[in-house]
């Protein structure tokens, strides 16, 4: 019982849910920074999770990554934005952690 608390907790924590369709259209690049510092953070709070298995935690990882995946394909698609563009925003753990700021 511990254990599937844990796991639940483990995912009310990251809360990197599949993006709509909807919300990948109206995304932008600070929706793109948000997301890769998210994905950033969640990597490394991930390994220090208790009570939980290396799945779950790798599982916790790659959804953060494929959002932030699936928002900058958008972005080159339908705006046609450069990976180069796109890589030169740097994520500060300290900072950048709200859409827009």
């Amino acid at each position: 019982m511990f254990f599937a608390g844990a796991g639940v907790y483990a995912q009310d924590l990251v809360e990197c849910k599949r993006i709509e369709h909807d919300q990948l259209i109206i995304a932008s690049q600070e929706t793109l920074l948000f997301l890769r510092c998210r994905a950033r953070q969640v990597a490394y709070e991930a390994p220090r999770l208790k009570g939980v298995s290396q799945r779950v935690k790798d599982d916790l990882v790659f959804a953060c990554l494929d959002q932030a995946d699936a928002v900058e394909h958008q972005l080159r698609v339908r705006h046609g934005y450069s990976r180069e563009a796109l890589a030169r925003q740097r994520c500060e753990l300290s900072g950048a952690l709200t859409p827009g700021g």
